[in-house]
């Protein structure tokens, strides 16, 4: 490996995000959140994160649910697409999406975990993920696929 000095401005940039004065290191502001420890819940992030980046019909993200789900994968599946359309169609605003392999969440994606785990008490939370826009469609589609997780779980 060589050992060549960064530019000027990418370290006074590093300085300047990680400096002494900044409560937190740069990734927890970014990613503030853990990743899921419950498995179902985990994949769901990356199959969200996948589609989300790199299309509703990642193959990755079927094969993941399949994985997990086995032969009663496709309800989840297509549910979760759905879900991620309408965000992107009915969104006014960014969601961020962090990697789908990074170990943490950003804070948009524990509201949307939060959604997806209680659709109910988290409209407020959906609503703010659009950005204002009508969320009772997108609230279906999360009490829809909550509800085939719990058959899914039983």
């Amino acid at each position: 490996m060589t050992d060549r000095p960064r530019p000027k401005s990418d370290q006074a940039d590093r300085s300047h995000a990680d400096g002494p004065n900044d409560p937190a290191p740069r990734h927890c502001r970014m990613l503030p959140h853990p990743a899921p420890e419950h498995e179902t819940t985990r994949i769901l992030l990356f199959a969200f994160r996948r589609m989300a980046q790199h299309g509703l019909r990642d193959a990755v993200a079927a094969e993941r649910m399949l994985g997990h789900f086995g032969a009663h994968f496709r309800a989840p599946l297509i549910l979760l697409r759905a879900f991620v359309l309408e965000l992107a169609q009915k969104g006014e605003r960014n969601i961020a999406i962090a990697h789908c392999c990074t170990p943490r969440m950003t804070a948009d994606e524990a509201a949307i975990l939060a959604v997806m785990d209680d659709p109910e008490t988290s409209a407020p939370q959906l609503t703010a993920l659009l950005g204002g826009a009508d969320a009772a469609h997108a609230r279906q589609i999360a009490e829809c696929l909550t509800h085939q997780l719990a058959g899914a779980r039983a």
